[in-house]
């Protein structure tokens, strides 16, 4: 059996465990592949071995096959590494046996397996097979945080890959540092924070190296990582210097204001001087604040007019670099600065807080020096003044509107001009907007259509409208600004979607709106209206009889919205009987005796509005209980009320007794009355029996069908209705008939 090891790409805690589980099952008697020699005599044993591993680790336990042939029923397998280790198993006429065995430490093993025979049997060597022990070279990590640093701490870390079974460590080195770190057993990650001041201050300022050795676990080696490089500097510092007026009158004070950054401890001085200073040059020192500022007034007392340079020098310490900072003082100018100031070049509008003021200024032949801007006139920011003053960058107050914004200029004896004052809008917000088409309508009948678009804008107001009919870029077409116009849509059939957007005259466009709307240019089809005399249970209308007229329409695009059905009597004018009707279908009370024909058109969602399609003609006949063609036999008689049709009706109540009519048509209702006391009838249509019919209801229903028959054509029939003379409620009405035909 032949394992690929993974020594060399280093062996993780999941590969050893399919390792260990292999040699477990190899252990609990899997037979894993060997080379079987040819088959000896009976009595002479030939053997051959195997190992599930090539390449292993030091120590580890695993197991060697070795394969009897045949199968001999006792005696021992032993197996031998050269003298180092020896172990011996019995045998239980078992052809495969597997003896466990625990390597040893790095190197190449050299191992045979010898059975010694028991009666009958004899002995016999395996061939030498070859094993191979070594140790892995894990993947170590190691960084210091951070890589540049002040007098303060740095953070070590470390990590091995794959992470050690045993614990582990990695030791540390860099100038007076030594220190050695313990790895999580879980993640293999290990930190060290080094926040000892007067222990770190050691290591000196400059490059220091650091080093990480991998101190090694269970069989991986001790590997070092790259050296790591941490540079130690000084604080460093930067000092600004300000004189409150730098440009004076010559006599006077000025307060000269140093600015340390960052701040340094308070004890830190900062020493100030004017080389150029009247009788030899002025020096003295103030001593940092916990902000880190040194004020200190300076006496011009009646120096000569003139510009004199001013320093002001952090004094050193251990822990922070020099620094000087530098101003000039202007001793001796009284005029006035005179400018103007325009935002974004005198633009009307802006859609940023963010700007750009212009501010050029002149004071004769002396220097303008500063320029300072306010949005309110009372809370100013100064800024150094150079010829230039065309870009400053300056940040409008918060909210849309009209916004000011006020220069003055200061020269360098520190007079201020007059204030200057520019307006411009602040338009931050797009448009907003709607959009409606055809008056919101659902549906058109043709493509061009209004669209109603109003927007506002209350800083900059509304320019442009653009309108789509995609959304897609390169689909708009832009027109000024009109709250309606007209549009139009693709010219197919369906729902279409009307995209807007609105641009404003700084330029800012609005988010997209839109509506829909479903473009219908077809009218709807029809198939002709069909009728349909009484059904079972329909009671007459003063003696007229309740027909349904029927039809179907569709229309796929946006729907029939309504009916418009219209009859014609007796071949004379048509009638509109309704145009708003939902369903397609109506019962109409129909007087017998007359022909009728309707007719039916639609009018879908968008107006569009079928031709007039006819239906058949039909002659609507009733014919009395009474009438010529209607035959009796048994017992009949005549009942006079005016719950009949007409006012008489047949009645009998004999068992076998019949009614007979004869017709011509297609439909055909046979009106009676139902009661609690009647009874039930056949009925025969030419001479076979169609229909069972129970006149029997707990109210009394007259004027009613009580049986109706449709066919497919028209033709001569015979209906004969028998009675049946039930037990208890024997009678049966004939009321009449009717026929359509």
């Amino acid at each position: 059996m032949r394992v690929e090891s993974s020594a060399r790409s280093g062996v993780s805690a999941s590969a050893r465990a399919r390792v260990a589980f292999l040699a477990a099952v190899l252990l609990a008697g899997v037979t894993a592949p060997a080379l079987t020699l040819a088959s000896p005599p009976l009595a002479t044993v030939t053997i051959s071995l195997s190992s599930p591993l090539l390449t292993a680790h030091p120590q580890q336990q695993i197991g060697f096959i070795v394969h009897l042939s045949p199968a001999p029923t006792g005696g021992t397998v032993s197996l031998d590494d050269g003298g180092q280790s020896s172990q011996s198993v019995n045998v239980a006429g078992s052809a495969d046996v597997i003896v466990p065995w625990k390597l040893g430490n790095v190197g190449t093993y050299t191992i045979k397996a010898t059975y010694s025979g028991s009666a009958g049997f004899t002995s016999a060597v395996s061939d030498p097979i070859s094993q191979l022990v070594q140790t892995e070279t894990p993947a170590v990590s190691f960084s210091i945080e951070p890589a540049t640093a002040h007098i303060q701490s740095i953070t070590i870390n470390v990590g091995v890959s794959p992470v050690p079974e045993k614990p582990s460590t990695f030791t540390v080195r860099g100038g007076p540092c030594s220190c050695v770190i313990a790895l999580d057993p879980v993640t293999g990650l290990g930190q060290q924070v080094l926040d000892d001041p007067e222990r770190y201050s050691l290591l000196g300022y400059g490059q220091r190296q650091f080093t990480a050795l991998f101190n090694g676990s269970d069989w991986y080696d001790a590997v070092y990582a790259p050296p790591v490089t941490v540079t130690i500097v000084r604080d460093p510092t930067t000092t600004s210097l300000v004189l409150q007026p730098s440009a004076i009158e010559s006599s006077g004070t000025t307060i000269a204001r140093a600015t340390v950054t960052p701040a340094p401890p308070v004890d830190t001085a900062v020493v100030f001087s004017i080389p150029t200073a009247p009788g030899g040059g002025w020096s003295d020192f103030s001593r940092v604040d916990a902000s880190g500022i040194a004020t200190l007034s300076i006496p011009i007392g009646v120096w000569p007019v003139g510009s004199y340079g001013v320093t002001a020098t952090v004094d050193t310490t251990d822990d922070l670099d020099a620094s000087v900072g530098t101003a000039t003082l202007v001793v001796g100018d009284s005029s006035v600065p005179t400018g103007s100031v325009a935002i974004e070049h005198g633009s009307e509008y802006t859609t940023s807080r963010a700007v750009y003021v212009t501010a050029p200024a002149t004071d004769g032949d002396r220097a303008v020096t500063r320029v300072a801007l306010s949005n309110n006139g009372t809370t100013w920011t100064e800024f150094a003044y150079n010829d230039a003053m065309t870009d400053i960058g300056w940040m409008l107050s918060d909210g849309e509107g009209e916004k000011t914004v006020s220069a003055k200029w200061r020269d360098e004896a520190g007079n201020w001009s007059p204030v200057k004052a520019d307006t411009i809008v602040f338009d931050f917000n797009a448009p907003t907007g709607a959009v409606t088409v055809a008056a919101g309508a659902a549906t058109t009948r043709v493509a061009s259509v209004s669209v109603a678009t109003p927007a506002n804008d209350t800083m900059s107001g509304v320019a442009v409208v653009a309108l789509s009919n995609s959304g897609a870029s390169g689909s708009w077409t832009e027109r000024p600004y009109a709250p309606v116009g007209s549009w139009t849509l693709p010219s197919t059939n369906g729902s279409h979607t009307v995209y807007v957007r609105w641009k404003d005259r700084v330029g800012r466009w609005s988010a997209v709106k839109s509506d829909t709307i479903v473009l219908d240019t077809v009218a709807p089809a029809l198939i002709a209206p069909t009728w349909r005399i009484g059904a079972a249970g329909t009671a007459l209308v003063g003696g007229a009889m309740p027909v349904r007229i029927a039809w179907t329409g569709t229309d796929a695009t946006s729907g029939i919205a309504r009916h418009s059905l219209s009859v014609q009597v007796d071949g004379g004018a048509w009638t509109a009987i309704s145009t708003s009707l939902t369903a397609p279908a109506l019962i109409r009370n129909l007087a017998p005796g007359h022909t009728y024909r309707f007719a039916v058109r639609a009018t879908d969602k968008a107006g569009n509005t079928s031709p007039w399609l006819y239906g058949s003609t039909f002659r609507l006949t009733g014919l009395q209980q009474t009438a010529t063609g209607v035959t009796y036999r048994g017992t009949w008689a005549t009942s006079t009320s005016t719950t009949w049709w007409g006012g008489t009706a047949k009645a009998s109540s004999a068992a076998g007794a019949t009614a007979r009519v004869t017709f011509t048509g297609r439909q055909f209702t046979w009106i009676g009355l139902k009661a609690a006391n009647r009874g039930k009838a056949q009925v025969f249509v030419n001479g076979v029996l169609t229909a069972t019919v129970d006149l029997y209801s707990a109210t009394q229903q007259g004027q009613r069908v009580v049986w109706a028959g449709t066919w497919s054509t028209s033709a001569t029939r015979t209906i004969t209705i028998k009675v049946l003379g039930t037990a208890g409620r024997p009678r049966v009405d004939v009321d009449g008939f009717f026929v359509g035909n």
